[in-house]
Formats: C-alpha cells, sequence, structure tokens
C-alpha cells in the first residue's frame, strides 16, 4: 500500500465522505440523511465500527459494517453486517481493501462482536476468500408470479412516484406495528437477528413495512417487484392463503411479481417448495470471532440486508 494512504475510522465528520464514494459507485441509491441513519446502529449499543482510506485528503475506499443484536435459543449477543465495500478503480489491487477489513475486524473484536457475515455476491466472495472467510449455506429464491400489468416495473424505471402512492391506499388497511413480526428464525433454534421494536426502528431508513392478513405476517418492500424481507410464523393454510391476498393487492396496485429468499432447511423454504420452484441465491458468508454456537445454524431472512 502506497505511504500515501492513511485510515479513518468512520465518524459523524467523515460519513459524508463514505456517502460519496457511495453514491460514485453504486449510484443515488439511497440519500446522504438515511445513510447516515443506516450506520447509526446506537440500539445495540456500538456504532461506526468501520474504516474509510484516503490517498491524502481524498476518499478512495470505504469498508462498511453494520451491528446488529443477533439471538440463539434465548442467549442474545452482538454480530457484524459487513456491506459497501467499495474501491476507487484506480486503487484496486494495492492491498487497500483487505488493510480496510482487518482494520475493521480488530475494532469488532475491541467491542466484543462475535462473527461478521455477508450474503455474498460474485465480487464479495471474491474478495473474502483471502480474509478468513467460511461459506455457510446458500439461499434459496423463489418467484411468485402475479397476474397483473408490470406497471411497477415501469414506474421505477421512469421514476414515478405513482405506484407508490397507489400501494399506500392497498396496503393501509392491512398495516400492523412492525414489532408484531418476530423472527420465526429464532423460534426454529437458528442463530439469527433478534426483531423487536428496537431493531425495525433502526430499519427505518428505507420505506418497508409489515402487512396482516389473518395469521399470515409479511415484512414488505416495493420496488419494481414486492419483495417479502420475512414471513411470520404460521402453518401451511395460513401462509398460502396470506400470499394469496398479497397476490390479489399487487395486481390491483400494478405488480406483476412477488420475490423473496428463505435459508435452506428453515420451515419457510420447506412451505414454499411446496408450490413454488426453489433457484439458488445468495451464498451465506461469514468470519467467526468468538461464536460459540454452531454456525451451521446461521440463518437469514432477506429483510435482515442492509438494503431492504
Amino acid at each position: 500500500m502506497s505511504a500515501a494512504i492513511r485510515l479513518e475510522k468512520l465518524s459523524e465528520e467523515n460519513l459524508p465522505a463514505a456517502h460519496a464514494l457511495f453514491v460514485e459507485t453504486f449510484g443515488p441509491r439511497i440519500s446522504l440523511e438515511d445513510f447516515r441513519k443506516k450506520y447509526d446502529t446506537s440500539y445495540c449499543g456500538v456504532r461506526h465500527i468501520c474504516y474509510l482510506a484516503y490517498d491524502r485528503q481524498q476518499p478512495v475506499a470505504f469498508y462498511g459494517a453494520l451491528p446488529g443484536r443477533f439471538e440463539y435459543k434465548g442467549e442474545r449477543f452482538l454480530a457484524v453486517q459487513a456491506c459497501d465495500s467499495i474501491t476507487r478503480e484506480a486503487y484496486r489491487g494495492k492491498g487497500i481493501h483487505h488493510q480496510l477489513a482487518n482494520a475493521t475486524y480488530e475494532e469488532m473484536a475491541k467491542h466484543g462482536l462475535s462473527f461478521v457475515f455477508a450474503l455474498h455476491s460474485a465480487a464479495t466472495y471474491g474478495a473474502t476468500k483471502n480474509l478468513g472467510w467460511e461459506l455457510g449455506a446458500q439461499m434459496l429464491r423463489f418467484h411468485l408470479p402475479v397476474r397483473s400489468l408490470p406497471l411497477a416495473r415501469i414506474a421505477r424505471k421512469l421514476k414515478w412516484n405513482v405506484i407508490a402512492k397507489r400501494a399506500e391506499r392497498f396496503f393501509a388497511p392491512h398495516t400492523v406495528k412492525k414489532s408484531e413480526l418476530k423472527n420465526p428464525l429464532c423460534a426454529e433454534g437458528a442463530i439469527a437477528y433478534r426483531y423487536d421494536e428496537a431493531f425495525f426502528g433502526y430499519k427505518s431508513y428505507t420505506p418497508n413495512r409489515v402487512l396482516r392478513f389473518g395469521d399470515a405476517l409479511f415484512w414488505i418492500k416495493l420496488r419494481s417487484v414486492l419483495e417479502i424481507g420475512a414471513a411470520g410464523e404460521c402453518g401451511d393454510k395460513a401462509l398460502a392463503e396470506g400470499l394469496q391476498e398479497l397476490k390479489k393487492l399487487c395486481a390491483k396496485i400494478g405488480v406483476n411479481e412477488i420475490q423473496l429468499h428463505a435459508t435452506p432447511g428453515s420451515r419457510l423454504a420447506e412451505q414454499l417448495k411446496k408450490n413454488y420452484p426453489a433457484l439458488p441465491s445468495w451464498p451465506i458468508g461469514f468470519r467467526n470471532f468468538s461464536c460459540r454456537f454452531p454456525m451451521e445454524q446461521l440463518k437469514f431472512n432477506p429483510g435482515d440486508l442492509d438494503t431492504f
């Protein structure tokens, strides 16, 4: 690494520089205000544990990390989601990513954080190969077709807000307090995020909501398709009826697909496989620091991702 490169821990002062790198790499997907909320993980007692790299006064790379509260068979602890890994093209292949990652891992260890994880893309999988990461299960993806014109896809492409306003009218009667949804993976004995009022308060930096249809609860986010971030624990009949009601709303709004992901072995994955094809999705990757629980029990819902 060049002697001119220096690392700086994320702070309120340099967070706009991290956001500028994000926008330069991924486009204006998130405002500075919401980016600030995303990295404010004060709800779990620790925040700003990651680093930026500078070439003199110019930010050139960033390694994002978001602490969160986890649970395993009633025991609670903190772990970390790695995200927003960015290196400007001219600075790639110089070891800066590894420097940032290792500095962040040292910060994690200092705060007693149990492990770091990511739901891998091809790029993030390659970047972790030499950082001591391991591979867990590969999640499954399910596409539920809806008989409707793809108005949501068209509106998103053209940046029209009409679908969001239309969706509000149909979703509002079914919207409930988010904390009604408990993470079913915890009840199944998995290592998983703890869902409670504090967690859902933190996850308010993107527009999402929880809908109820009878005994079925769905944590949803509307983009070009309707994404289900998690489904509450319920029987096969209640789940099927709830999905049918959700499809009816999507048809009225102009959404032609519902998409969800599930971890193999979870009850939701087994329920969905009875009626829909299961396609490969993100592999779970992790590096264990101090977690004494079986890491093969590590499971996620798509709503756990920083982008949901």
